[in-house]
């Protein structure tokens, strides 16, 4: 696919706030060209981890992600941490996931970069557009 020449908004690598936002505007009519120096798409699968805590999660509940993401992300719900084989509790995570509790998603889902920008290019890719 050629590159147009002219567009709204030029957005420079395909990261997962990248993404977001492509498709943000896209969502508003909002013409997009996404660049990225990656051949294709191509993430490392051991690449960055990435945690969504509940608020970023009803952020992208309306755009129809957050079914998709639980389907490739680890939720979390409990927190356990250990030094030199002794469970210790004095990081503030557990305090943190009574915090959760307020929240319809009442926990945190993990997974790896490349899953999160899976399902962003798949929902960019819906908005009749690619990188």
């Amino acid at each position: 696919m050629s590159t147009p020449s002219t567009t709204d908004v030029l957005i420079v690598g395909a990261g997962p706030m990248a993404l977001l936002t492509s498709i943000g505007l896209a969502k508003q009519s909002i013409d997009t060209i996404v660049l990225d120096r990656r051949e294709g798409n191509i993430q490392v699968a051991t690449g960055r981890a990435t945690t969504l805590y509940p608020s970023s999660l009803e952020l992208l509940e309306p755009l129809g992600m957050t079914g998709d993401l639980l389907q490739k992300g680890f939720v979390a719900r409990s927190s356990f941490n250990f030094r030199n084989g002794i469970r210790v509790n004095e990081r503030g995570w557990n305090d943190m996931f009574d915090y959760l509790k307020v929240s319809y998603h009442d926990y945190l889902l993990n997974f790896r970069q490349c899953n999160s920008e899976e399902v962003f290019l798949c929902h960019y890719e819906e908005c009749g557009k690619s990188i």
